[in-house]
């Protein structure tokens, strides 16, 4: 199947999380497109400001609002972005991180289900829905044995989108991205290396161990298989992985930004691994490439803009 971007029967959608980081990016590619897009988040700030707003700007918190005091209009489309996005979070407090990421998502699902119409719900889950790795590339059907409180928020809010597309005529889909990254991003390894660089520092100690491996992929790419998914899939429920289809180790992430930064900084691994994370990812995207998807900035050219835009933060 290819992709129908240039034949879009979504016309106006709302992006709960719109000032966020994938959230912002997600904005962007949607007004890109002529869509009229609803923005809900907390703030007005997107990652970036050179990323397009929103027409309409909204702000709610998800986690106490009701639904109809923020989705006021209809849509053809909702593209679910909030919550919470931090693992160690998660272990500090699962019951936020229930909140944030589960409890929301079923009082919005509640109220899309009694429109006459209810637009395509498409929530952003995660890859921690599946804990380590047990054979690679992990497709869907992969086993899901989350290491933290964080992905099984995000494993049983898949289920609720799952059961009410099923049995309350919701259509919805989940995507679980992989290890999204990009400028904009103020968290996270890639950020947090290339930050480390950009100061000078070193030599750059790091935590964890460099045989630690991820499939990153870059933010752009990642609010393009939303759109994809929403588009193209038959949202019954389903699950996409969202990625590269690569695994690159942290000694491999390290060294490309160390030559991208032109450094030549020692790097420096503690061996410890954080609790709730798993040793190995890589993402087997054959479903969302059947839907017309195909990563489209290289993990070069991802880390070489990344780098560029944290190293202007400090100017």
């Amino acid at each position: 199947m290819t992709s129908q971007d240039d034949d879009s029967t979504i016309r106006s959608a709302a992006v709960l999380g719109a000032s966020g980081f994938w959230g912002s990016w997600m904005v962007d590619l949607l007004v890109g497109k002529g869509v009229h897009v609803t923005g809900i988040s907390r703030h007005d700030r997107p990652a970036l400001p050179s990323l397009r707003k929103p027409q309409v700007s909204v702000f709610a918190n998800l986690e106490t609002a009701d639904p109809a005091t923020y989705l006021t209009s209809e849509y053809d489309a909702v593209f679910f972005l909030a919550g919470s996005a931090s693992v160690p979070y998660s272990v500090k407090d699962p019951i936020g991180d229930l909140d944030a990421n589960t409890r929301s998502v079923v009082r919005i699902l509640q109220h899309l289900r009694n429109l006459t119409v209810p637009p395509r719900f498409i929530y952003a889950s995660s890859a921690a829905v599946y804990g380590t790795s047990v054979y690679q590339p992990m497709d869907e059907s992969h086993p899901r044995n989350p290491l933290s409180p964080y992905g099984v928020s995000k494993l049983v809010a898949e289920q609720y989108v799952s059961l009410f597309a099923h049995n309350f005529g919701v259509p919805g889909a989940s995507v679980r991205p992989f290890s999204i990254y990009g400028p904009g991003q103020q968290k996270q390894v890639v950020f947090d290396i290339s930050r480390r660089l950009a100061a000078g520092e070193t030599p750059l100690r790091m935590l964890g161990s460099p045989d630690v491996s991820r499939d990153f992929v870059h933010v752009e790419d990642a609010a393009r298989a939303m759109w994809i998914v929403a588009q193209n899939a038959e949202l019954r429920g389903e699950t996409f992985n969202v990625g590269s289809g690569a695994e690159t180790t942290l000694g491999e992430l390290a060294e490309s930004l160390r030559n991208v930064a032109g450094s030549v900084a020692e790097v420096e691994f503690s061996g410890e691994v954080r609790e709730g994370d798993p040793l190995h990812w890589r993402g087997d995207i054959s479903a969302l490439a059947a839907l017309g998807y195909s990563p489209q900035i290289s993990l070069l050219d991802g880390l070489t803009s990344t780098f560029e835009w944290t190293a202007g933060l400090a100017n």
